[in-house]
């Protein structure tokens, strides 16, 4: 259903702009005079347009059609509604969406003065902070988000301004696998706009490719004079259903008034089975396959139902219940077996085995069941594991076995505890049979039924507790009643990541659907193979068709069967999250996010977020643009800034220097937002330069920042470091990403820029830095006025997640004390005295004055200030730095190294290959790892001399890694002896985080799993790096060459390796591809990538080598990097402006190197 509520907008005249500030954007507190419209939509299986009552003559909803298509049982449907603001004044418009609980929104826009804004989808919290920020500050901007589910659909919503006098057009998406029940599809439509609309349609076109068996149509909106508003017509594997009531008509059917159409337009259709194999469908790289045989002898059943009687089942819900079995009773098959269960605190049988349902025990069970009365507890643990026992004790063979529970409550008797309840249950029924859940009413943990039910091949579904909830019951016993296989299983060869293809039970009238992607591009042909049981024969089906190329002429998405596929992925996954636990739950939940926002499918774990652009005037008045100052600044002191929708965790402000409140600028103080309408806030005092911000080691994120002297304002760098490699540092001057491979800098003064990795987003704009690192987003500001200096603001971090620093701890609670002559607030259980001060919040580009709580910091925080200073720690020892001057500094050099506090490389090196080769253990890995700051002062000096002795004692037994710590160390020395002995050099970076550089660099290589490994390739060439002193766990060996024998048909490879001291070999051979087979933007990517990686290890080796041999290199790396047009160390860009005739050259420095010219072009 979606709402539509107007609210009317006053026109703010200069003398009411402050309160139109306080009321609209400050408070939050908005007390606009409402115009209710309400416009409803009911899509896909389950479409509704709504329109509350509003004045005709505010708003004309003057054109709505409902557009689906449906393909292959995957339906998308278009809701366009468009509207005409008929006041003088603005309106915003609140759009609420109903969408079936299989339905994912997949697109929303809205075209607004001739222009159309589209949504992006992104996860949850991010979007709705997003819309909270651009509401703010005064853009249009439309929100879709899940907020709900009712029983048979789930809530989005959407909002707009709408112009005095102008249009607005919402064009809503949405997707959905259509799900085959009792032998039949249905799409159900439910229009109510509460308003005739002059241009109303409902336009449904059906395509599948076997003959499309039956189409029907009915529902209110086909009664009365409506039924002419229908038209029908169906040919082999096309229908079309169309709606087009007039004005008049649409207040004319059963529950229709003058308020225009209300009602329902239901759909059924089903298909010929012509082959009971299924229908397969290969194209593109993505496969569908939908099962459903007929021609098969039903099996009979042996189940187990499992009735809460408990004091909570008393009334309606037992009466109902009990109905409910009658009617089933009476529904059992003669072949069937079946047992009765009660339970509340003791357990009750019908039976102690299961019997057959022959008439005269069905009205004995019958009898029985009229019987049951509710009292007591709930014992659902041992109600369940009695059924468990009964169907293992009376086995019968050929037959399909099933326990179904029916309850209202939580366990309260007995084994209370879910989890444990679950490992039970799981160990008794041992996959062998699925357990069905039903959960009666609202206060039931539907979470920890589904959880049991998933565990246990079945499903859970809510009985809802109205009227009709017998039917709701029999209605779900007639889907599982007729099973027809038993251990279903659908193989595919050539696929990968295929949605769940083992299936415990297939029931007449539904169907099985099994997607994947194809990855073996050499197939023509796609093959799939069904084994089944059925009684006790075992069944094979067979299919093979051939692989569609190009898409198809159909109607609907030329892609449908890839968004099938991550449709049902995604679906599942969501599933599947449910009954996983740590790293595996998160691994599930990340991909149904990614695979989410590839497809732009709003679930529950997204949100799509629509907002006009930046440069766009906004039609409110005094709303200011991206980084302009408020005409008139709020005073009030209780302003809360919006821009980050009252969610933000922890932001920092500075006092102004004018507030006669201020601290002296030798401390900063934190604005944290609390679940009160006021903040709090602490002052942070320098006793430290560096502190660290934000961390979490469950999210391998850190944040530190680097203050300015005492005196200034805000920071001069922040270190953001994100899992092993992710590293970004931001000063005042430039800003630098680095990836664990390649570095890219940015300037504060270039225009938007937009840079993405796996996991992280980086969006410059506007003197603003967004970093999103996996599910935490900050914003890092660049203010100029007066003063340099940055500013971190957190927009978004994962609640209850351990966060500490600074900024760390979330949402703030707290109590104020009435009747204190000095003001006290009641905060983490103690009594604090407050003051209310005024501070400058500079997470705002136009940094407004605002009122908070003044408390402090070891209260709110838990600990000491010092325990998030960040500071540099050897050998357990720390050593702050001291700043002095340069003549300073080089006399205590001296003296340093006049007092042998130098550098001896050579014999530290020595003295580590000789511990490593004095202790041999078999079956183990060595490895090197050393790290230093700087140059060799001591001892052997001479660098060549060095190499020569290391390279000598090592001689490659083992690899030499070198860690160059900060900006001065002679990193070519060290890349040049890592490379000689088999290892790498890698810098760290001297900032705060450098403690958590080191650890990732030692995550890398702590897990070896195999040590000299050669891989050797029958008929290849030109070949790169084939030798490997070790691989470790988390990392890849890639090797590629060119293949000269164009003969050969497969190509074969042999890896030999040394695992714990056993010899290992690895062979494999594949098939060469036909051009012709491969895709136009795949056919040269593989010659590319042997180009990079030759390239690659050209560069490295060149460093090792001299002379002739050192030339040769270079030139084959210099030749290589111009054919591909790669910018290397050895090649530049150049970019000629066709106007002026300037030219700009874009260079890649060497690790370590000074950049030649200023770097343009990302590089």
């Amino acid at each position: 259903m979606m709402m539509a509520l107007l609210r009317k907008k006053r026109t703010l005249s200069s003398n009411t702009v402050k309160q139109y500030l306080e009321d609209k954007c400050w408070t939050n507190q908005i007390t606009m005079d409402k115009a209710a419209l309400r416009l409803t939509l009911f899509g896909l299986l389950f479409t509704c347009v709504n329109l509350a009552p509003k004045k005709k003559q505010d708003i004309d909803i003057f054109s709505f059609h409902i557009n689906s298509v449906i393909t292959s049982r995957y339906a998308t449907t278009v809701i366009t509604s468009r509207v005409k603001n008929l006041l003088a004044q603005s309106q915003e418009v609140l759009f609420e969406v109903k969408i079936p609980k299989n339905a994912f929104i997949s697109q929303f826009r809205m075209t607004i003065e001739g222009k159309t804004y589209d949504g992006v989808v992104k996860e949850k919290e991010e979007a709705q902070r997003e819309y909270s920020r651009v509401a703010c500050l005064g853009q249009s901007a439309g929100l879709v988000s899940f907020i709900g589910v009712g029983r048979t659909f789930e809530d989005f919503k959407t909002s707009v301004t709408v112009a005095a006098l102008s249009n607005v057009t919402f064009e809503l998406t949405y997707e959905e696998l259509l799900k085959r029940q009792l032998g039949k599809y249905e799409l159900l439509i439910n229009a109510q706009p509460m308003q005739p609309v002059s241009d109303f349609e409902i336009d449904v076109h059906i395509h599948e490719n076997p003959e499309i068996s039956f189409l029907e149509v009915k529902g209110g909106l086909s009664t009365k004079d409506l039924n002419n508003a229908v038209s029908a017509f169906k040919l082999e594997k096309d229908a079309w259903v169309k709606f087009l009531p007039t004005r008049k008509q649409q207040t004319e059917c059963d529950d229709c008034s003058e308020n225009g159409l209300n009602g329902n337009l239901i759909i059924t259709y089903d298909i010929k089975r012509f082959k009971q194999r299924g229908d397969l469908e290969a194209s593109k790289g993505y496969f569908v396959h939908c099962f459903a045989p007929t021609d098969i002898q039903y099996i009979s059943n042996n189940v187990v139902f499992i009735i809460d009687q408990s004091g909570s089942m008393s009334g309606k819900k037992m009466e109902q219940t009990r109905l409910a079995m009658l009617k089933i009773l009476s529904d059992l098959a003669e072949d069937d077996h079946f047992g009765l269960i009660t339970f509340s605190d003791r357990i009750r049988t019908w039976k102690p085995e299961l019997l057959k349902a022959t008439k005269g025990n069905v009205e004995e069970a019958k009898m029985f069941v009229k019987g049951i009365t509710s009292d007591g507890n709930t014992d659902m643990n041992a109600a369940l594991l009695k059924a468990v026992d009964m169907i293992n004790k009376h086995q019968q063979e050929g037959s399909a076995s099933k326990l179904i529970l029916l309850t209202d409550g939580d366990p309260t008797a007995g084994e209370t505890n879910p989890v444990e309840i679950q490992k039970n249950i799981k160990k008794a029924i041992g996959g062998k049979f699925p357990l069905y859940c039903l959960g009666f009413g609202k206060n039931v943990i539907f979470e920890f039924l589904e959880k049991l039910s998933l565990e246990n091949n079945g499903v859970a579904r809510r009985i809802y507790e109205d009227s009709d909830a017998d039917r709701q019951l029999q209605d779900f016993y007639k889907g599982v009643s007729t099973p027809l296989l038993t251990d279903v299983e659908l193989s595919y060869q050539g696929v990968d990541d295929v949605t769940q293809n083992t299936f415990s039970q297939y029931y007449s009238g539904s169907e099985i659907v099994v997607a994947g992607r194809i990855i073996d591009n050499s197939l023509k042909m796609f093959t799939t193979e069904v084994s089944a049981l059925s009684k006790k024969t075992k069944m094979v089906y067979q299919i093979s068709v051939p692989i569609q190329k190009q898409n198809s002429d159909r109607p609907g998405q030329a892609n449908f069967t890839e968004r099938l596929w991550a449709f049902l992925t995604v679906k599942q996954l969501l599933e599947k999250e449910v009954t996983l636990q740590g790293l595996e739950q998160n691994k599930a939940k990340t991909k149904a996010i990614d695979l989410s926002l590839k497809y732009k499918f709003v679930t529950p774990l997204t949100s799509m977020v629509v907002t006009k652009p930046q440069d766009q005037k906004i039609q409110v008045v005094h709303k200011p643009k991206e980084g302009e100052k408020p005409t008139i600044p709020p005073t009030s002191s209780d302003l809360v800034p919006c821009e980050f929708g009252g969610e933000i965790e922890a932001v920092m402000v500075f006092l102004p220097a004018h507030v006669t409140t201020s601290p002296p600028l030798k401390s900063i103080r934190i604005l944290k937002s609390s679940v009160n309408a006021k903040p709090l806030c602490y002052d942070v005092h320098h006793v430290a330069q560096k502190f660290r911000l934000l961390q979490n080691d469950l999210s391998e994120f850190s944040m530190n920042g680097q203050l300015e002297t005492i005196g200034g304002k805000g920071f001069s760098q922040i270190a953001i470091r994100y899992k092993t490699h992710h590293h970004l540092l931001l000063s005042t001057s430039e800003i630098s990403y680095f990836d664990g491979q390649d570095t890219v800098r940015f300037s504060w003064d270039q225009g938007v820029t937009y840079h993405e990795t796996e996991h992280v987003s980086l969006i410059l704009r506007s003197n603003k830095m967004d970093v999103t690192m996996g599910n935490i987003r900050v914003v890092i500001l660049l203010h100029k006025k007066d003063e340099v200096f940055l500013w971190p603001a957190v927009w978004q971090q994962p609640k209850d997640a351990g966060f500490t620093g600074i900024l760390g701890e979330a949402d703030i609670s707290y109590e104020e004390i009435p009747g204190s002559q000095t003001p006290s607030l009641k905060l983490k259980d103690k009594e604090v005295m407050t003051s209310w001060e005024m501070v400058t919040d500079y997470r705002l580009s136009f940094a407004p004055v605002v009122g908070c709580w003044l408390v402090p910091f070891r209260v709110v925080a838990q600990r000491e200030l010092s325990d998030f200073t960040v500071t540099q720690t050897i050998e357990r020892k720390t050593y702050d730095g001291v700043v002095k001057g340069k003549q300073e500094a080089q006399q205590q050099y001296s003296e340093a190294v006049s007092r042998g506090q130098t550098t001896d490389i050579n014999a530290a090196v020595l003295a580590g290959v000789d511990m490593i080769n004095r202790h041999p253990r078999e079956g183990t890995a060595s490895i090197l790892i050393l790290l230093t700051d700087g140059h060799p002062t001591s001892g052997e000096t001479n660098i060549e001399r060095i190499m020569a002795n290391v390279k000598e004692a090592i001689g490659l037994k083992f690899p030499l890694y070198c860690l160059g710590f900060g900006h001065d160390v002679n990193f070519d020395f060290l890349t040049k002896m890592s490379l000689e002995n088999g290892g790498v050099a890698r810098r760290i970076y001297e900032d705060s985080d450098a403690d958590l550089q080191l650890q990732g660099f030692y995550e890398e290589v702590a897990v070896p799993l195999l040590t000299d490994i050669h891989l050797k390739y029958t008929g290849g060439t030109n070949l790169t790096k084939t030798s490997f002193t070790l691989y470790f766990n988390g990392s890849e060996i890639v090797v590629s060459g060119q293949i000269t024998d164009n003969s050969v048909e497969s190509f074969t490879t042999e890896v030999i390796a040394v695992s714990k001291g056993s010899s290992v070999t690895y062979q494999d051979t594949v098939m060469i591809k036909d051009p012709s087979d491969v895709p136009p933007e795949n056919e040269d990517f593989m010659q590319r990538l042997w180009a990079y990686l030759t390239v690659k290890q050209l560069l490295e080796r060149q460093v090792l080598l001299k002379g002739q041999e050192k030339e040769d290199e270079e030139k084959e790396a210099l030749k290589l990097s111009l054919k591909y047009q790669f910018v290397t160390p050895l090649t530049s860009m150049v970019v000629t402006k066709p106007q002026e005739d300037e030219v700009e050259v874009a260079d890649k420095p060497k690790e370590g190197g000074e950049d030649p010219r200023p770097p343009v072009m990302g590089f």
